[in-house]
């Protein structure tokens, strides 16, 4: 009686924890959106800096190595400021002067194309130049500013990230003990097993990706700069970046590309487009199935649609992060059937 009168209590104690968990999420779905979003930015940056985290304590205590791992990370960032972003930036400079002329190759383009679009009976196109002559200016600045006051403002909430992945490093056996303690005993072993084996898809898969990606910008990065593209550095490191999207990032990769064509001169533009073509073979024919693993197994079709959810609901993010997602809930599917 006691036993059953136990389990009751239980089975009214989560329907009260979900009703109170449903109706928080309705009046502060922002707020709880926000540290939802810190906490699994700094379990990431946990589990990246995992693997020198474990190889430091094998010399020393895990705060100690994990507030090292920390500080070789920023040592690394701020190496990356003070040598590799003044190049940048100084290349993005240089793009930004040769807007101008872009313009007029773009025009030049519309004027030839509206020409046979009247011959063929079709509406003009847009004259761009004189739009963005036009265009208020202003209006853009006013909407700098606002974003760089929201990111200042954020400046807090982003030092929350180390903090919490350097408690996740030092502290992880407890958290993992405590989060195990409170699964029922009859599931436990399932979701243990489920756990183990989601994380272990999960980080070989970001590893090996984030690893792809630099290997690809940096191959296109050397190529650029072999070809001569004043910007090789500035378009690697977009392309590096894009690359971080499945599908529709090598083609993201190649606007830049395209766009400062003119400037950069015909030839360069179309060996630049070309070397990032086959640099993505490589990359989808080589370098993931030997660095990221063999393919997932999941259809195009649900990445795709995933990618266009991920894109309505979050954004960049949700790009960026739906691959992921769909590989943790199929792993975790599976490791369910397998764990009963």
């Amino acid at each position: 009686m006691v036993k059953q009168g136990s389990a009751g209590w239980s089975r009214r104690s989560i329907i009260v924890l979900v009703a109170v968990a449903a109706v928080a999420t309705l009046l502060w779905w922002r707020a709880l959106l926000s540290v939802m979003m810190t906490v699994l930015s700094a379990l990431l940056l946990a589990a990246l800096l995992l693997p020198v985290t474990v190889r430091l304590e094998k010399r020393m205590r895990p705060a100690a190595a994990a507030g090292l791992a920390l500080l070789l990370l920023l040592a690394v960032l701020l190496l990356f400021l003070g040598l590799v972003f003044p190049a940048i930036s100084d290349q993005v400079q240089l793009m930004i002067e040769q807007l101008p002329v872009m313009l007029d190759n773009l025009n030049e383009w519309i004027d030839h194309a509206n020409g046979w679009l009247v011959s063929m009976g079709i509406p003009e196109l847009p004259d761009v130049t004189n739009s963005l002559k036009g265009f208020d200016f202003s209006v853009l600045l006013r909407g700098i500013m606002q974003t760089a006051g929201g990111v200042i403002g954020r400046i807090a909430q982003w030092l929350l990230i180390p903090m919490l992945a350097f408690y996740f490093l030092c502290d992880r056996e407890m958290f993992c003990h405590g989060l195990t303690l409170m699964i029922p005993i009859q599931y436990r072993r399932r979701a243990v097993c489920t756990a183990i084996e989601t994380r272990r898809a999960l980080l070989m898969y970001m590893r090996g990706h984030a690893l792809v990606a630099l290997l690809v910008g940096g191959l296109c990065a050397l190529g650029m700069l072999i070809l001569g593209v004043n910007a090789w550095l500035a378009l690697g490191l977009w392309i590096a970046l894009t690359d971080l999207i499945p599908y529709f990032g090598p083609i993201i990769g190649i606007v830049p590309i395209v766009l400062f064509g003119p400037a950069m001169g015909w030839n360069k533009m179309l060996w630049s487009v070309i070397l990032v073509v086959v640099v993505n073979q490589i990359e989808s024919n080589w370098l993931n199935p030997r660095v990221v693993g063999e393919h997932t197994g999941i259809h195009p079709v649900t990445v795709l649609i995933a990618l266009i959810l991920g894109n309505l609901m979050f954004g960049i993010w949700g790009l960026i992060l739906s691959l992921p997602v769909i590989i943790a809930a199929k792993t975790a599917l599976r490791a369910m059937r397998v764990a009963e």
